[in-house]
Protein backbone atom coordinates (compact mmCIF):
# COMPACT_ATOMS: atom_id res chain seq x y z
CA UNK A 1 0.00 0.00 0.00
CA UNK A 2 3.06 2.32 1.25
CA UNK A 3 4.48 1.32 -2.59
CA UNK A 4 1.33 2.01 -4.22
CA UNK A 5 0.67 5.87 -2.46
CA UNK A 6 4.73 6.67 -3.51
CA UNK A 7 3.40 5.67 -7.10
CA UNK A 8 0.59 7.90 -6.60
CA UNK A 9 2.48 10.71 -5.65
CA UNK A 10 5.67 10.94 -7.26
CA UNK A 11 3.49 10.45 -11.20
CA UNK A 12 1.85 14.09 -10.42
CA UNK A 13 5.19 15.56 -9.26
CA UNK A 14 7.24 14.09 -12.31
CA UNK A 15 4.72 16.05 -14.26
CA UNK A 16 4.48 19.25 -12.68
CA UNK A 17 8.20 18.84 -13.10
CA UNK A 18 8.18 18.46 -17.35
CA UNK A 19 5.55 21.25 -17.76
CA UNK A 20 8.02 23.73 -15.89
CA UNK A 21 10.60 22.42 -17.89
CA UNK A 22 8.79 22.94 -21.02
CA UNK A 23 7.74 26.37 -20.25
CA UNK A 24 11.00 27.23 -19.07
CA UNK A 25 12.09 26.05 -22.82
CA UNK A 26 9.93 28.62 -25.15
CA UNK A 27 12.11 30.98 -25.22
CA UNK A 28 10.89 34.88 -23.75
CA UNK A 29 9.64 37.03 -26.53
CA UNK A 30 10.18 41.14 -26.06
CA UNK A 31 8.22 43.93 -26.74
CA UNK A 32 4.56 42.80 -27.05
CA UNK A 33 5.31 39.22 -28.77
CA UNK A 34 3.83 36.57 -26.58
CA UNK A 35 4.10 32.98 -27.98
CA UNK A 36 1.04 33.33 -29.51
CA UNK A 37 2.41 35.75 -32.10
CA UNK A 38 2.16 34.89 -35.86
CA UNK A 39 5.27 34.99 -38.17
CA UNK A 40 3.87 38.05 -39.38
CA UNK A 41 3.18 39.88 -36.17
CA UNK A 42 6.40 39.00 -35.26
CA UNK A 43 8.51 40.13 -38.93
CA UNK A 44 6.22 43.61 -38.31
CA UNK A 45 7.37 44.17 -34.82
CA UNK A 46 10.65 43.41 -35.90
CA UNK A 47 10.86 45.88 -38.78
CA UNK A 48 9.74 48.63 -36.54
CA UNK A 49 12.29 48.27 -33.41
CA UNK A 50 15.32 46.62 -34.79
CA UNK A 51 15.99 45.75 -38.60
CA UNK A 52 17.17 49.46 -39.18
CA UNK A 53 19.51 49.43 -36.63
CA UNK A 54 21.35 46.03 -37.93
CA UNK A 55 24.55 45.85 -39.94
CA UNK A 56 23.45 42.92 -42.56
CA UNK A 57 26.03 40.36 -43.23
CA UNK A 58 25.70 37.75 -46.04
CA UNK A 59 28.96 34.92 -45.27
CA UNK A 60 29.95 32.54 -49.00
CA UNK A 61 27.96 34.12 -51.40
CA UNK A 62 28.40 33.60 -54.71
CA UNK A 63 27.58 35.34 -57.67
CA UNK A 64 23.78 33.73 -58.92
CA UNK A 65 23.90 35.91 -62.47
CA UNK A 66 27.11 34.30 -64.02
CA UNK A 67 26.32 31.28 -66.16
CA UNK A 68 28.04 27.56 -65.15
CA UNK A 69 27.55 24.88 -67.83
CA UNK A 70 26.14 21.68 -66.19
CA UNK A 71 29.48 19.80 -66.35
CA UNK A 72 31.25 22.59 -64.61
CA UNK A 73 31.35 20.69 -60.73
CA UNK A 74 33.87 23.73 -59.25
CA UNK A 75 33.01 25.25 -56.37
CA UNK A 76 31.76 28.70 -57.38
CA UNK A 77 33.46 31.94 -56.08
CA UNK A 78 32.30 32.98 -52.54
CA UNK A 79 32.20 36.42 -51.47
CA UNK A 80 31.51 38.30 -47.57
CA UNK A 81 28.60 41.15 -47.81
CA UNK A 82 28.59 43.41 -45.13
CA UNK A 83 26.22 46.51 -45.41
CA UNK A 84 25.28 49.30 -43.37
CA UNK A 85 22.58 50.23 -41.25
CA UNK A 86 19.12 51.02 -42.45
CA UNK A 87 17.05 48.30 -44.09
CA UNK A 88 13.65 48.08 -43.59
CA UNK A 89 10.65 45.19 -44.23
CA UNK A 90 8.92 45.80 -48.19
CA UNK A 91 7.92 42.54 -48.10
CA UNK A 92 6.24 39.84 -46.77
CA UNK A 93 4.73 35.90 -47.96
CA UNK A 94 4.53 33.77 -45.23
CA UNK A 95 8.02 32.62 -44.18
CA UNK A 96 9.68 34.82 -47.08
CA UNK A 97 10.66 38.41 -46.49
CA UNK A 98 12.08 40.90 -48.17
CA UNK A 99 14.60 43.43 -46.71
CA UNK A 100 15.35 47.07 -48.75
CA UNK A 101 17.85 49.35 -47.95
CA UNK A 102 17.47 52.10 -50.86
CA UNK A 103 20.98 54.07 -49.86
CA UNK A 104 23.52 51.11 -48.94
CA UNK A 105 27.19 50.81 -48.30
CA UNK A 106 29.59 48.04 -48.27
CA UNK A 107 32.02 47.95 -45.58
CA UNK A 108 35.19 46.69 -47.23
CA UNK A 109 38.52 46.18 -45.36
CA UNK A 110 37.41 47.81 -41.99
CA UNK A 111 36.10 50.69 -43.44
CA UNK A 112 33.02 51.79 -45.46
CA UNK A 113 33.00 51.97 -48.74
CA UNK A 114 32.50 55.80 -50.95
CA UNK A 115 34.01 54.67 -53.94
CA UNK A 116 30.59 53.16 -55.85
CA UNK A 117 27.56 54.99 -56.67
CA UNK A 118 24.64 54.96 -54.72
CA UNK A 119 23.45 51.08 -54.43
CA UNK A 120 19.90 49.56 -53.54
CA UNK A 121 20.20 45.98 -51.69
CA UNK A 122 17.36 43.91 -51.54
CA UNK A 123 17.47 41.15 -49.56
CA UNK A 124 15.37 37.80 -49.79
CA UNK A 125 15.60 35.40 -47.09
CA UNK A 126 13.46 32.25 -46.78
CA UNK A 127 12.65 31.38 -42.89
CA UNK A 128 11.26 27.98 -43.57
CA UNK A 129 14.72 26.77 -44.62
CA UNK A 130 16.62 27.89 -41.50
CA UNK A 131 17.30 26.76 -38.33
CA UNK A 132 16.12 27.97 -35.17
CA UNK A 133 19.01 26.44 -33.41
CA UNK A 134 21.87 26.70 -35.72
CA UNK A 135 24.52 29.16 -36.07
CA UNK A 136 26.02 31.53 -33.03
CA UNK A 137 23.64 32.88 -31.02
CA UNK A 138 24.64 36.52 -29.46
CA UNK A 139 27.48 37.21 -28.95
CA UNK A 140 30.34 39.56 -28.41
CA UNK A 141 31.85 40.40 -31.88
CA UNK A 142 34.18 43.55 -31.03
CA UNK A 143 35.45 45.33 -28.30
CA UNK A 144 38.02 47.32 -30.45
CA UNK A 145 36.07 51.13 -30.23
CA UNK A 146 36.63 52.12 -34.40
CA UNK A 147 34.99 48.19 -35.37
CA UNK A 148 32.22 48.98 -32.85
CA UNK A 149 31.00 51.97 -34.16
CA UNK A 150 31.13 50.96 -37.85
CA UNK A 151 30.27 46.80 -37.66
CA UNK A 152 28.92 46.59 -34.34
CA UNK A 153 29.40 44.81 -31.09
CA UNK A 154 27.08 42.33 -30.32
CA UNK A 155 26.45 39.72 -33.42
CA UNK A 156 24.03 37.15 -34.31
CA UNK A 157 24.32 34.45 -36.75
CA UNK A 158 21.70 32.18 -38.75
CA UNK A 159 22.27 28.96 -41.17
CA UNK A 160 20.64 26.71 -43.36
CA UNK A 161 18.47 23.81 -41.43
CA UNK A 162 19.88 20.36 -42.61
CA UNK A 163 22.99 18.98 -42.66
CA UNK A 164 24.36 19.79 -45.99
CA UNK A 165 24.92 23.98 -46.97
CA UNK A 166 22.12 25.25 -48.83
CA UNK A 167 20.59 28.48 -49.96
CA UNK A 168 18.47 30.77 -47.06
CA UNK A 169 19.01 34.11 -48.95
CA UNK A 170 19.03 35.85 -52.22
CA UNK A 171 21.07 38.86 -52.59
CA UNK A 172 20.14 41.76 -55.60
CA UNK A 173 22.21 44.95 -55.90
CA UNK A 174 21.56 47.57 -58.07
CA UNK A 175 22.25 51.16 -59.05
CA UNK A 176 21.63 53.94 -61.40
CA UNK A 177 24.84 53.12 -63.30
CA UNK A 178 24.72 49.62 -63.55
CA UNK A 179 22.72 48.28 -66.68
CA UNK A 180 21.69 44.96 -65.11
CA UNK A 181 21.61 44.35 -61.38
CA UNK A 182 23.99 42.35 -59.63
CA UNK A 183 22.65 38.96 -58.43
CA UNK A 184 23.81 36.26 -55.25
CA UNK A 185 22.74 33.67 -52.93
CA UNK A 186 24.19 33.01 -49.90
CA UNK A 187 24.02 30.44 -47.60
CA UNK A 188 24.84 32.10 -44.06
CA UNK A 189 23.00 35.24 -42.42
CA UNK A 190 24.07 37.63 -39.84
CA UNK A 191 22.99 40.40 -37.88
CA UNK A 192 25.20 42.96 -35.74
CA UNK A 193 24.13 45.62 -32.96
CA UNK A 194 25.14 48.60 -30.76
CA UNK A 195 23.76 47.26 -27.94
CA UNK A 196 23.84 43.74 -26.38
CA UNK A 197 19.90 43.79 -25.39
CA UNK A 198 18.74 44.73 -28.99
CA UNK A 199 20.59 41.81 -30.37
CA UNK A 200 18.73 39.57 -27.61
CA UNK A 201 15.60 41.07 -28.38
CA UNK A 202 16.45 40.23 -32.22
CA UNK A 203 17.79 36.92 -31.54
CA UNK A 204 14.98 35.65 -29.57
CA UNK A 205 12.19 37.08 -31.81
CA UNK A 206 13.68 35.98 -35.32
CA UNK A 207 14.32 32.52 -34.12
CA UNK A 208 10.61 32.48 -32.71
CA UNK A 209 9.67 33.09 -36.39
CA UNK A 210 11.93 30.45 -38.07
CA UNK A 211 10.31 27.85 -35.32
CA UNK A 212 7.06 28.75 -36.49
CA UNK A 213 7.95 28.45 -40.02
CA UNK A 214 9.47 24.93 -39.06
CA UNK A 215 6.42 23.77 -37.95
CA UNK A 216 3.98 24.67 -41.03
Amino acid sequence: MKRLLCAFFIVPVIVISDGRALAQDKPRLPGDLNQNSSVAEILTWLDQTTFRNARVILKDSWDDSTYRPPWDDSEPAKNTFIFTQGFRITNIDGCNLMLRNDDVRLVTKSKVDDSTHRLVADIWVQLNRMSPNKGKRTHRYTTDREKVSLLGAWRTEFKYKGWSSKTIVGLTLSSAESKEPQRWEGMNLAFTFDTEQTSRNFDSAFRQAIRLCRSR
